[in-house]
């Protein structure tokens, strides 16, 4: 937490002088490796939806929340259909031979 300090304040007094900020002020050592590296793709929009919801309204947000269960249980209902499909598929199989 104290090197965040450290780099805020650094950051602010570029900013006062009217500095361009460089990159080796930006980057301290914290041990630390990037994120967006090992980020899965599915949590990166995890993550925008999230920032978007900020903004919302609460009426919006509830509406968005919504369709998200809404395609969550027809998502559901289609994969228990294909498993049924598969297993009567399997099971014709199996008592045909």
């Amino acid at each position: 937490m104290a090197i965040d300090e450290k780099q805020f304040h650094q950051e602010l007094k570029t900013e006062m002088k009217g500095m361009q900020k460089s990159s080796d002020t930006t980057e301290i050592k914290t041990g630390e490796e990037d994120d967006t590296d090992d980020a899965s793709p599915k949590q990166l929009i995890k993550d925008d939806e999230s920032r978007a919801m900020v903004t919302m309204s609460r009426k919006k947000k509830r509406l968005y929340e919504a369709m998200q269960i809404s395609k969550e249980r027809k998502k559901a209902n289609v994969d228990t259909l294909e498993k049924r499909k598969k297993n009567l598929k399997k099971n014709k199989e199996t008592s045909s031979d």
